[in-house]
């Protein structure tokens, strides 16, 4: 997987960039992430593994798009969010 091999940030700033070409205005626009590896395999990020790659995608939104953009994007995290590990989030 992506996480194992140590390619999340490849992966993720790819999937951001070619999901967004040719777009040119993402007022209001909210990106929801899951990693691969925790859809459907009861494994969740863990908080710092969350952070960093929400931070990655902020990052790439400021390139494309400007700080204030990827100041005021949403993204919402999926992976594996259970009512037991909720707070970690």
């Amino acid at each position: 997987a992506e996480n194992e091999a140590g390619r999340t940030e490849e992966v993720v700033t790819g999937q951001v960039n070619s999901s967004l070409a040719g777009i040119n205005d993402i007022n209001g626009l909210t990106i929801a992430y899951e990693p691969v590896w925790a859809i459907g395999t009861g494994k969740a990020a863990t908080r710092e593994q969350a952070n960093e790659t929400i931070g990655l995608i902020r990052r790439t939104i400021s390139k494309l798009y400007g700080e204030r953009f990827a100041r005021d994007l949403r993204i919402l995290y999926g992976g594996s969010v259970t009512a037991d590990n909720a707070t970690e989030f």
